[in-house]
């Protein structure tokens, strides 16, 4: 329960910060001529509001992409957007300590997000295992049956950028399994090796 309440409040506080800094999409919360003051009064229950909308919104989104574009294309276009979260959560300097160390990285990712990782340097394969139950996305209502399998290219764009700066080349990423796609945990093939 609480590591469910820790998921809405940083969920929240994504939103927030990129609406303030007006990076929301199509302004769902006035950030033109705000203030600081302004900023400093939105209350609870408009916070809440305006989640929703987004949510709402973003799911809208997910399930048009999915449904319109081929896969090849809704992988573009969302891949792309993995960077938003990227730099929301200054994966640069997270990821820091970890440039050239891919092995002090997988530790790193298995002792403190919990991730289960498999890597075969003969290979150069690389299985990462969320070992997460539920979607770790903060853009998502969580309490909604709905899937969104698009999502995923989402998360293989997050995935390759974070172990592409890792290893210090251009990786490929793949979601084998996920939870928006009904299966128990979110797993990535990453492949270490250049082509």
């Amino acid at each position: 329960m609480e590591a469910l309440k820790s998921t809405e409040i940083n969920r929240k506080n994504f939103l927030r910060k990129a609406c303030w800094a007006g990076a929301c999409i199509c302004g769902f919360m006035p950030v033109a001529g705000g203030g600081t003051n302004e900023r400093d009064s939105v209350d609870e229950e408009s916070v809440n509001t305006d989640l929703k909308l987004m949510q709402d919104w973003i799911s809208n989104l997910l399930l048009s992409l999915g449904e319109n574009l081929t896969e090849d294309d809704c992988r573009k276009v969302l891949k792309t957007s993995a960077m938003a979260h990227y730099d929301f959560l200054t994966m640069e300097k997270v990821l820091a300590p970890y440039i050239g160390d891919l092995l002090s990285f997988n530790a790193f990712i298995s002792k403190e997000w919990g991730w289960m990782v498999d890597y075969n340097p003969d290979t150069g394969v690389l299985i990462a295992n969320e070992n997460k139950p539920h979607c770790v996305c903060p853009l998502l209502n969580q309490k909604q049956a709905n899937k969104y399998p698009a999502l995923c290219y989402c998360s293989e764009g997050f995935a390759e950028k974070m172990f592409s700066e890792v290893i210090g080349y251009p990786v490929t990423a793949r979601v084998l399994t996920s939870v928006q796609r009904g299966d128990n945990h979110c797993v990535y093939e990453v492949k270490t090796r250049m082509h």
